[in-house]
């Protein structure tokens, strides 16, 4: 072989061996750059704020449903309360038409009790003016 060859054969070779090496260097050095990048950090850090975060807003969801069952609880009483309320209003309401039929029924017993009473007095006057038409 002619030594041109072997020298252009050799100069292909070294040149491949150090573009192999060099890309072989640039891929280890950015391995390393992201080995050491603080976006691993970052990422980390973004996770627990954002797991923080939905705690957080479950606990207020809690809140706010525990706070919503009380107010419907408090609102379930005042109606029942409302409503007992009226039904004893109601009773009483009942009570005082009872009382006031029975104090009817009253005077209308005595009223005929003064009416057959009245009867009773003109028909012992009648016989006694009989009486002394006939004597």
């Amino acid at each position: 072989m002619s030594l041109a060859k072997i020298h252009d054969r050799l100069h292909i070779s070294t040149f491949w061996e150090q573009k192999i090496g060099s890309d072989s260097q640039h891929a280890e050095s950015e391995e390393q750059r992201k080995r050491k990048s603080a976006l691993k950090k970052l990422r980390g850090e973004w996770s627990v704020r954002l797991d923080n975060r939905s705690k957080h807003l479950n606990k207020l969801n809690d809140n706010r449903s525990k706070v919503n069952e009380v107010n419907e609880v408090k609102e379930v009483n005042k109606v029942k309360e409302v409503n007992e309320i009226n039904e004893v209003e109601e009773v009483n309401e009942v009570e005082e038409v009872n009382e006031v039929e029975e104090v009817e029924e009253v005077n209308e017993v005595n009223e005929v009790e003064e009416v057959e009473e009245v009867n009773e007095v003109e028909e012992v006057e009648e016989v006694n003016e009989e009486s002394a038409d006939l004597a």
